[in-house]
């Protein structure tokens, strides 16, 4: 059972999920064990077990005691696979009233908790609170790596990464939120249906349908460049045909995440017929343009992009099937009836500025 809102405490849970994590999870707990708080500021890790049968359990504990046991380290399991599970697991446990989620790949600026406390004082609007997320490359820096960098959960380079503002959706890695209105999300009596990653599947979407929820239910979500960590990228990533497996989960998360993005736009999200129709015609539009060109064959490659987004769109939409989708829909939209015009929300929207902002869009 959670923690009930009344005895949360102030202060910050920070949430490392973990499959398999062995490779990566060491400095990861390095970097949030040496943590610099203020005094008396709360803060403590839940490391949840998400099936791993690596040996990950045993390195984290083991990185953390190298390094401090000021700061309170739990571990739970969680054995129902996927993503959004094992941080429903770790919400539920989390004592403090602001939950981060870090990746276990994911390392921690040593000041960064402490930033992210400064920040929701600030902030008291705010909901959830992403922030700058820099690349650390284990091989060669891609030369589209800029260009797709919110694929990898990083922030895209450029001036608009130094500026706060507000999003309306941001991508997992170092977002966090006020833990009460979570709670009440993830014990909605509509249920999440992204899960995000399922072992080796690159699912993804699950983070933006969190953001999304929080938004049609009011919430503000802020960008701050001041909150900084590092994203650790396996070389074995750093792909062109990893990116464009990525993109064809985005397209597939897109056929629920664009029920959410029309109600906050104020408008009624499309029957299946129409939608279906829709995307048809986008694919048919751009074969009639592809030609010959092998589909990916040019590293960087835009249209490559659009395509494998495209082909997950088909793809989510024939999985899910008519049924399927209008039982999702029609769920949704009854959930949040007073999203049908786009004043409901209330809040001003900034776009491109936030880690992977952006990703679950069509290119």
């Amino acid at each position: 059972m959670p923690v009930p809102e009344s005895d949360l405490r102030p202060g910050i849970s920070a949430v490392v999920c973990c499959h398999n994590s062995a490779a990566v999870i060491v400095p990861t707990m390095r970097a949030l064990a040496a943590q610099r708080l203020p005094c008396g500021c709360g803060f403590e890790v839940i490391l949840v077990d998400n099936q791993c049968t690596d040996g990950t359990v045993s390195l984290a504990t083991g990185a953390w005691e190298g390094v401090r046991e000021g700061h309170s380290l739990r571990v739970v399991e969680e054995r129902t696979p996927g993503l959004i599970h094992a941080r429903r697991k770790g919400v539920a446990k989390a004592r403090f009233d602001i939950v981060l989620f870090i990746d276990d790949d994911n390392i921690l600026a040593p000041d960064g908790a402490g930033t992210l406390l400064s920040l929701y004082r600030r902030q008291p609007l705010a909901a959830g609170v992403g922030g700058f997320v820099e690349p650390l490359f284990a091989a060669e820096k891609p030369s589209w790596f800029d260009a797709v960098a919110g694929t990898f959960a990083c922030t895209p380079p450029g001036p608009a990464a130094e500026l706060s503002g507000t999003m309306d959706t941001m991508s997992g890695a170092g977002i966090s939120f006020r833990t009460a209105p979570l709670l009440s999300l993830f014990h909605s009596s509509l249920p999440l249906f992204l899960v995000g990653r399922k072992g080796d599947a690159l699912s993804r979407g699950e983070d933006s349908e969190l953001c999304l929820r929080l938004r049609l239910q009011g919430g503000e979500l802020r960008y701050e460049p001041s909150f900084r960590l590092r994203h650790a990228l396996r070389a074995d990533r750093l792909t062109w045909d990893y990116v464009l497996q990525a993109r064809q989960w985005y397209g597939k998360a897109d056929v629920i995440l664009r029920i959410y993005r029309d109600l906050l736009a104020g408008l009624a999200p499309p029957p299946y017929a129409d939608r279906l129709r829709q995307v048809e015609s986008r694919w048919q539009r751009l074969q009639a343009t592809a030609g010959a060109a092998v589909p990916g064959a040019a590293e960087g490659s835009r249209q490559a992009l659009k395509r494998s987004f495209l082909l997950g769109q088909r793809q989510g939409l024939l999985e899910i099937g008519a049924d399927g989708f209008e039982s999702i829909r029609q769920a949704i939209t009854g959930f949040f009836p007073a999203a049908q015009n786009a004043t409901a929300a209330g809040l001003p929207r900034r776009k491109g500025a936030g880690p992977g902002a952006g990703e679950d869009r069509e290119p």
